[in-house]
């Protein structure tokens, strides 16, 4: 038996009905992935969103319009919904939430709640046989309720890819940076620990080059969907132009048996793509990684990282992404809020 993975094309042609095109995509690869076959019927629900940057940058966060496709999708169907994410060493969840309009969800409808996993309480796993790490800690929530994934196709300087897989990284506590070194490994184990039971992929606004906070977005108009999350990432590896098997988180996880990173065990539903090549640029390194790996491989790497240093090189690094917008991200900002047919979601 082969894993179902769906892919539906958006028309963007036509302004004016364009959300309405975003919201039955997200519904028809919903749907052509049976996703009901592993929801349960009036469990509450948990969309793990991609909120990673407080400031608005059109590609490096989960859409509004996807995000709302999801919801009502699945609203009759399920009990309460949460919005969740994790704070970040340099982000606020809670601002991005705002930033992103994703908080008008919250708003609009009843069953809809806003939940910032850094604020309440975790539950600590003690994990066996990783030469690593010793506890993972998991947000509560996440065991009380059935997961959804709904994070947004990037690119990504320290995984290649950011999809369905990386996603769940963003649940973690604040120490999550100090996992870095072994990344393959804690995606894994955050995946295993807390599996989502569905995926959707948003690939409306996509993004490339030096993801996933200072990339460029890409318009790509589509929604990938998905019950095995390791399939989702090789389907969406592929057509952003990486190559199946060839990113280390996925094999990592397809080796541990968390899902299938075979294309011949594999059935993709909905748009043919056999030949589909959205030739994605690769993520560089930026300042703020270049010197992390520096410091990580130093000597130096437990006076900083284990002490109240580190609040002082996270202050620089903010700024550095601050400046970093202001002098190249608000150009690339103004192209997608101006220029492109999916702007009026963040307005």
């Amino acid at each position: 038996m082969t894993v179902q993975v769906s892919i539906v094309k958006i028309d963007s042609t036509d302004e004016n009905s364009l959300k309405t095109r975003v919201l039955d995509a997200v519904k028809e690869a919903m749907e052509l992935a049976n996703w009901r076959n592993y929801i349960t019927k009036g469990a509450d629900v948990s969309l793990k969103i991609n909120l990673t940057l407080d400031i608005l940058l059109p590609g490096s966060i989960t859409s509004p319009w996807v995000t709302q496709g999801v919801i009502e999708t699945i609203y009759d169907h399920v009990g309460d919904i949460y919005l969740v994410d994790c704070d970040q060493l340099l982000f606020s969840a809670d601002k991005a939430f705002k930033i992103s309009c994703i908080d008008v969800l919250a708003e609009k409808y009843e069953k809809v709640h806003w939940f910032n996993l850094s604020k309440n309480e975790y539950r600590p796993i003690k994990i066996e046989g990783s030469s690593n790490i010793e506890i993972l800690n998991v947000p509560e929530i996440l065991f009380d309720t059935e997961t959804i994934t709904v994070p947004v196709m990037k690119t990504h300087f320290r995984s290649t890819i950011s999809c369905a897989l990386k996603n769940q990284y963003g649940c973690l506590d604040h120490l999550k940076h100090n996992y870095h070194s072994f990344l393959s490994e804690i995606i894994f184990l955050i995946n295993k620990h807390v599996k989502p039971r569905f995926a959707v992929l948003d690939a409306t606004v996509s993004m490339e080059g030096d993801g996933p906070k200072s990339g460029t977005p890409k318009v790509t108009d589509r929604i990938l969907a998905s019950p095995d999350i390791v399939a989702l990432d090789t389907v969406a590896a592929k057509i952003m132009g990486f190559g199946e098997d060839k990113i280390d988180h996925i094999k990592y996880s397809a080796n541990n048996g968390l899902g299938t990173n075979k294309m011949d065990e594999i059935t993709t539903i909905g748009e043919d793509i056999s030949s589909l090549n959205l030739h994605f640029k690769h993520a560089r390194k930026n300042f703020v990684g270049i010197i992390e790996a520096k410091l990580r491989e130093s000597f130096l790497s437990r006076t900083i990282f284990g002490t109240g240093i580190l609040d002082l090189m996270s202050f620089g690094a903010k700024w550095w992404y601050f400046l970093w917008f202001f002098y190249k991200g608000i150009s690339i900002r103004n192209k997608i809020l101006k220029g492109s047919i999916y702007k009026n979601q963040w307005r």
